[in-house]
């Protein structure tokens, strides 16, 4: 970060987003491919966790489901704690819609296991 970028530290309330869908909602995502591309990384970002943790671990759909939403959690923790507290601010927000998706990508990756999608992981591992 730049020189002073911790000298205003914004109130908590700016920091941490807790509207579910708040992004599907504010933004014109057919005009904001930023935000659309922010949307589908979360989403994908934890497909592997779920195809891995069934494939594997042998996690069942309920174990998946706390697996991804902890690792969503722990994302979510280190960018509002500035990286466990290393630095002396946040360095981005904490939003539920990021918890949301990352923990659907999850349950994603399960489901495309149990298809024979990727059944060819057997083989090959």
């Amino acid at each position: 970060p730049s020189e002073g970028y911790f000298d205003v530290i914004p109130p908590l309330s700016e920091q941490v987003q807790l509207v579910p869908f708040k992004c599907f909602f504010e933004t014109d995502l057919l005009r904001s491919p930023v935000a659309l591309a922010v949307i589908i990384f979360n989403l994908f970002l934890t497909v592997p966790l779920g195809v891995f943790l069934r494939f594997l671990f042998g996690f069942k759909f309920g174990k998946t489901m706390l697996s991804g939403f902890i690792f969503s959690l722990l994302c979510e923790i280190t960018q509002i704690t500035g990286l466990f507290f290393i630095y002396p601010a946040p360095y981005r927000i904490f939003d539920i819609d990021d918890l949301i998706l990352n923990l659907v990508g999850a349950m994603i990756g399960f489901m495309l296991y149990k298809t024979k999608l990727l059944r060819w992981l057997e083989k090959w591992l």
